[in-house]
C-alpha cells in the first residue's frame, strides 16, 4: 500500500508543472553556486601564490643587500687585523702576535648631492607712481641617483671606513717593556689613537 501511495504521489507531482519548474530553477541555482565557489577558490589560491612570490623576492633582495654591506665591513676589519699582525711580527723582538681591533661603527657612504639656487624677482607698482621690487631666493639639495636595471641607488662619491677606537695585542716579546712600548707607539701612530687605547700583553707559550 505504501509503495502504491508513493508511486501515485510521484505521478501527481510529475504532472504538476509548477513543481517541475521550481525543481529546475533550484538545480540551476545550485549549479551556478558550485561554479562560483570553485572560481573563487582558484582566484584565492593564485593570489596567495603571487603574494608569496613577491614577498619572497622582496625579502631576498633586502637580505642580499644587507649581506653585501655586512661582508664589505667584515672584510675590511679582517684585512686590518691581518695586516697589523703581519707588520708587528716584523718588528725586532716582537715575535708571534695576535691582534683584536675595536671599531667605532660601520663604514659611512657619502652620496652625490645636486644643489640648486633659484632667485625670483617681482616688480610691482606701489600706487604712487613708483615701483617696488621683491626678490625671493630658494635653495634645495637633491641626492643624485644611479640606475642599475630595475633598481636605483644613491650615487656614492666617498666611502669612509670605520674608525679604530682600541686595539688589544698579545706578543711573545711583550715581556720586554721596550718592545711593548714600540708596539704601542707604532699602533698609536698608525690609527691616530692615544697610547692608552693600545693594550699590549705578553702571550703565553
Amino acid at each position: 500500500m505504501d509503495n502504491k501511495k508513493l508511486s501515485d504521489n510521484l505521478k501527481s507531482l510529475s504532472k504538476n508543472k509548477g513543481f517541475i519548474n521550481a525543481l529546475i530553477f533550484l538545480l540551476v541555482v545550485l549549479f551556478i553556486w558550485l561554479v562560483l565557489t570553485s572560481f573563487n577558490k582558484v582566484n584565492f589560491s593564485n593570489n596567495n601564490n603571487g603574494n608569496d612570490g613577491s614577498n619572497t623576492n622582496g625579502a631576498s633582495e633586502v637580505d642580499a643587500a644587507l649581506s653585501t654591506e655586512s661582508n664589505v665591513s667584515l672584510s675590511y676589519e679582517q684585512a686590518q687585523k691581518e695586516e697589523l699582525e703581519e707588520i708587528l711580527s716584523k718588528i725586532e723582538g716582537v715575535g708571534k702576535v695576535s691582534v683584536m681591533i675595536r671599531f667605532e661603527s660601520g663604514e659611512v657612504k657619502v652620496p652625490a648631492v645636486d644643489s640648486s639656487n633659484q632667485i625670483s624677482k617681482t616688480v610691482e607698482d606701489d600706487g604712487n607712481g613708483g615701483t617696488r621690487t621683491t626678490e625671493q631666493e630658494s635653495q634645495g639639495d637633491t641626492v643624485v641617483m644611479s640606475s642599475n636595471g630595475s633598481s636605483s641607488n644613491p650615487f656614492i662619491t666617498k666611502t669612509y671606513n670605520p674608525a679604530v677606537t682600541g686595539v688589544i695585542i698579545t706578543a711573545e716579546g711583550a715581556t720586554s717593556s721596550k718592545v711593548k712600548y714600540e708596539i704601542q707607539l707604532a699602533v698609536s701612530k698608525l690609527y691616530d689613537i692615544g697610547l692608552d687605547k693600545v693594550n699590549v700583553y705578553p702571550s703565553t707559550n
